[in-house]
C-alpha cells in the first residue's frame, strides 16, 4: 500500500512540474528555473529510496549545532522546491504551509515534528467546511496531498533550512564563549 502511495504521489509531482513547465513556456505566467525543477525531480528519487526515513541535520563530526545568531527565519508559502501550490481557495491554508516553512527553518526543531504540526493545522483549515461536503472533500484531498509532500519529499527543503539556521561549532564550545564574540 505505501510503495502505491508513493508512486502515485510521484506521479502527481512529475506531472505537475510539467504542466507548469507548459504553462511557463506557453504563457510566461510562471518561471521555474532549472535548478528548482532538478531538486524536485531529486526529491522524488530521495522519496521512492526511502532516503526521507529518519532525515536529520547533523554536524560533522567533533561538532555540535547551535542557532545561527544572524539567521532569520523564512516562509514562502505552500510548495518546495520552486514548485509552489494555489491554496487561495482554502483560507487559511497558506498560514499553515508558512508555519511550516518557519519550523523547519528553526535550529534544531524536530522534522517530525514539524510535519504532525502542518497536518494537524491542516485538519483544522477542513473543519471549518465540515457543513460543505463538497467543499470539505476538496479541502481533505487538497490538504492531504500537501501533507503527503511535506512528508515524504520535505526531506532536502529540512535539511537545507537547518543547514541555515544552524552553525557546527566544536563540541567544546560554550554559548558564553558565543555571546563574547558577538
Amino acid at each position: 500500500m505505501v510503495d502505491v502511495m508513493r508512486k502515485h504521489a510521484s506521479f502527481l509531482v512529475i506531472l505537475q512540474i510539467y504542466i507548469k513547465l507548459a504553462i511557463s513556456q506557453s504563457q510566461g505566467a510562471f518561471q521555474l528555473n532549472a535548478d528548482h525543477v532538478l531538486d524536485a525531480l531529486d526529491g522524488i528519487q530521495d522519496f521512492l529510496e526511502g532516503k526521507g526515513e529518519n532525515c536529520k541535520f547533523t554536524c560533522p563530526r567533533g561538532q555540535k549545532q547551535i542557532p545561527n545568531p544572524h539567521h532569520k527565519v523564512s516562509f514562502d508559502g505552500c510548495g518546495s522546491l520552486g514548485i509552489k501550490v494555489d491554496t487561495d481557495h482554502l483560507p487559511g491554508v497558506t498560514s499553515c504551509c508558512n508555519n511550516h516553512d518557519m519550523c523547519y527553518d528553526t535550529c534544531n526543531k524536530d522534522r517530525e515534528g514539524c510535519d504532525r504540526a502542518f497536518e494537524s493545522c491542516l485538519a483544522d483549515i477542513c473543519k471549518l467546511f465540515k457543513r460543505e461536503k463538497m467543499a470539505f472533500e476538496g479541502c481533505k484531498v487538497t490538504t492531504q496531498l500537501l501533507a503527503a509532500g511535506a512528508s515524504s519529499m520535505g526531506c532536502r527543503s529540512y535539511r537545507n533550512a537547518q543547514a541555515k539556521a544552524c552553525l557546527c561549532v566544536p563540541l567544546d564550545y560554550h554559548e558564553e564563549k558565543r555571546k563574547e564574540e558577538l
